[in-house]
């Protein structure tokens, strides 16, 4: 078992082979490489900023994102990414039966949808497709145009 002590102010008052945790300062035994203990080695990480704290609201963990140099990880565990998404406000535009009910019934533009959420149109128009939906304006601009080319094929 080590002996906790204060780090020396002056490290050439260490004993020969002696070394120091590089994080608290405490002595360390010839197994341990350069932290006295896990704790110290978290802090060490977290201090240089390779850690990072999950972005769900009420976890306080720490993780140590992937090998990847970017990072993309932004939770301690896909659990944790999954509660978080869980938790995440639900927009109204992300509802099928919501859109499509004003684009079609009450005739709204994607351009008049995406400022009242304060968003592009272009993300209104991405949930549009991917429900499938065909908004009533298009339907009656689609419509005259496909009679134009039957006359006209006639």
């Amino acid at each position: 078992m080590t002996t906790w002590r204060p780090m020396p102010a002056d490290r050439a008052t260490l004993a020969a082979g002696e070394r120091l945790c590089a994080e608290c300062g405490h002595e360390l035994t010839p197994r341990q490489p350069t932290y006295c203990s896990p704790a110290c080695h978290t802090a060490a990480l977290i201090a240089t900023r390779t850690m990072y704290p999950c972005a769900r609201r009420g976890c306080d963990a720490w993780f140590h994102p992937s090998q990847s140099p970017v990072r993309l990880q932004r939770h301690c565990s896909r659990r944790c990414g999954a509660l978080a998404r869980a938790e995440r406000d639900r927009r109204a535009y992300w509802d099928r039966a919501w859109l499509s009910a004003q684009l079609i019934d009450r005739q709204r533009t994607p351009a008049d949808i995406a400022g009242e959420f304060h968003i592009t149109a272009n993300a209104v128009r991405f949930w549009i497709r991917r429900f499938g939906i065909v908004p009533s304006t298009t339907k009656r601009v689609a419509a005259p145009a496909a009679a134009d080319h039957a006359e006209a094929a006639e």
